[in-house]
């Protein structure tokens, strides 16, 4: 019998926060900058908003972006 291919254990949401990462690292997403309105990314990107808000959760745990209050990312 074959080996099976290994699957992959990234979710999307991960990959998405670090694109987003990627962004900050580079200076095309500077501090007081707004992230994208979470619908719009998840329209942008084909994904839900749930994983959109799982990739922006990720990275204000990472310290990359914060949220402020009635504000957003």
């Amino acid at each position: 019998m074959p080996a099976r291919a290994a699957t992959s254990t990234r979710h999307l949401y991960e990959d998405l926060a670090d694109d987003l990462a990627t962004l900050v690292a580079k200076g095309m997403l500077r501090p007081g900058d707004r992230l994208p309105s979470v619908r719009v990314l998840s329209e942008q990107r084909g994904v839900s908003v749930s994983t959109v808000l799982q990739a922006y959760v990720l990275l204000e745990t990472r310290g990359v972006v914060e949220t402020r209050p009635q504000s957003g990312h």
